[in-house]
């Protein structure tokens, strides 16, 4: 079976090094908005369809692996569209801006839920 995750996360790599290789921002800015959304869409896997899912069920059946895969996924989600909010700031698109904040927004709430 194909790890869909993991080759979206190579495709959006390539495209950041192509992007950043012929200097056109937007286009980093956006693989890398991208790779946020594929970690973000990896915690998707986990127990209860996001990290707040959890709340529902006793942190104690949580594998301490799975638990840091996740936590993991969310964090490197979250730089990512920190990178992405910089250039996008830099370019002045203000509207990509608020799309990135809102999604840290969201991640950082799960986590802070768990």
């Amino acid at each position: 079976m194909i790890n869909y995750h993991h080759k979206a996360i190579e495709c959006h790599e390539q495209a950041l090094v192509i992007a950043h290789e012929v200097g056109d921002r937007l286009l980093e800015g956006q693989a890398l908005a991208n790779l946020g959304a594929a970690h973000m869409s990896r915690r998707a896997t986990f127990p209860g369809g996001s990290i707040a899912g959890r709340k529902k069920k006793p942190m104690l059946h949580i594998d301490g692996d799975e638990l840091r895969r996740v936590l993991g996924d969310a964090n490197q989600a979250i730089e990512y569209y920190e990178k992405a909010r910089t250039i996008f700031r830099e370019i002045g698109d203000a509207n990509a801006v608020a799309s990135q904040s809102f999604l840290m927004a969201i991640l950082c709430n799960e986590i802070r839920s768990i």
